[in-house]
C-alpha cells in the first residue's frame, strides 16, 4: 500500500478506453487507509475553452466533469478533499502558443509562454479552466 498515488494529465486514457472503473478500483486498491490521490485530469469539452481561435486548438476530451469525478472517487472509496480548476485561460493560451508548429516559432515564443503561464496562477477563473486538480484520500471503511 502507498501513501500517495500521483496520476499528472493520464488517467484520461484509461477512462476513454472505457476502463475507468477498473483505473479508480486500482488507485483505491493502492493506497493505504488515508492515502492520498493527486491527479490532475483535463475538463470535458464541454467545458473546455477556446481562448484564441486562430491559434491551434488543444486536444479535448468528452471526460471529467465534475460529476463523473465525484462519482468515480465516491464508488471507490475515495473522499474528495480537493477538487478545483486548475490552467486558466492565461494557461490555455500558453498551451495554444505551444502547439505552433515552426521552428523559430518554438524558440521565440518559449519565453512568452512562461511569462503568461505566471499569470496563470493569479487569473485561474473556473469557467476558462482546461484541467482539474483533485486530491482525495482514502477511506477508511
Amino acid at each position: 500500500w502507498f501513501d500517495i498515488v500521483i496520476s499528472i494529465l493520464s488517467a484520461h486514457y484509461m477512462v476513454e478506453m472505457g476502463k475507468g472503473d477498473l483505473l479508480f478500483t486500482r488507485f483505491s486498491q493502492w493506497l493505504k487507509p488515508g492515502g492520498i490521490l493527486f491527479l490532475v485530469l483535463p475538463r470535458c469539452q464541454e467545458e473546455f475553452p477556446q481562448t484564441i481561435s486562430f491559434l491551434p486548438s488543444l486536444p479535448k476530451h468528452p471526460i471529467f466533469s465534475a460529476v463523473m469525478i465525484e462519482a468515480l472517487c465516491q464508488e471507490h472509496s475515495l473522499q474528495i478533499d480537493l477538487l478545483k480548476p486548475y490552467v486558466g485561460g492565461f494557461g490555455v493560451i500558453a498551451k495554444q502558443l505551444a502547439q505552433v508548429n515552426t521552428p523559430l516559432w518554438k524558440i521565440l515564443s518559449y519565453p512568452l509562454q512562461v511569462l503568461i503561464n505566471f499569470f496563470d496562477g493569479y487569473s485561474c477563473l473556473e469557467s476558462a479552466s482546461a484541467t482539474w486538480l483533485v486530491m482525495a484520500h482514502k477511506s477508511a471503511r
